[in-house]
């Protein structure tokens, strides 16, 4: 007898209120997914729904890949401060620049790349054994490479901007 495959998902759940072009964040990010889908540093979009939380208030619910690895940023920090090996920090920037490259040559711009935003996702080596690879999330501030960004803010968080961007309020 066949037994389904279980996926496991999070699921990202924004206010319809946090709106770009007319629609959420979060159907908005999913767009870009969809245009992004077919790259193994990519988290992986299954789709959304719409529906009403319980104050009446519509949202998008983002069905995305589970990284039951946590984030880039939550194992440097359990580290007890000695870091990540030299073996691990090329595996992870090896990951991180497949995906940065991916996502330019689809005609985007990620806009927010930091630790927090760079997820870990288990995998099956060549080999048979499993390791974690890392996967590019949150692609709520992503823009084409040719969109001029709107009005008088910056995009990405302020902690990672240059500053350039800080102080002159621009980006490209």
């Amino acid at each position: 007898m066949k037994r389904k495959a279980e996926i496991k998902v999070e699921v990202k759940i924004k206010k319809q209120r946090n709106c770009r072009h007319n629609h959420g964040v979060n159907w908005y990010e999913a767009e870009v997914l969809i245009k992004l889908k077919g790259c193994p540093s990519v988290i992986e979009c299954f789709g959304g729904q719409f529906t009403t939380n319980e104050n009446g208030e519509k949202v998008y619910n983002l069905f995305l890949e589970y990284a039951s690895g946590g984030s880039l940023d939550h194992l440097i920090k359990n580290s007890n401060g000695c870091g990540l090996p030299e073996s691990a920090v090329r595996w992870y920037t090896k990951s991180i620049l497949e995906g940065v490259k991916h996502i330019h040559q689809c005609d985007y711009v990620h806009c927010d790349l930091t630790l927090e935003n760079i997820l870990l996702v288990p995998t099956t080596t060549s080999c048979g054994s499993t390791s974690l690879v890392a996967k590019r999330a949150d692609y709520g501030l992503a823009k084409r490479t040719k969109e001029k960004v709107g009005g008088s803010g910056c995009r990405g968080s302020p902690m990672y901007l240059s500053p350039e961007a800080l102080l002159d309020k621009l980006q490209d």
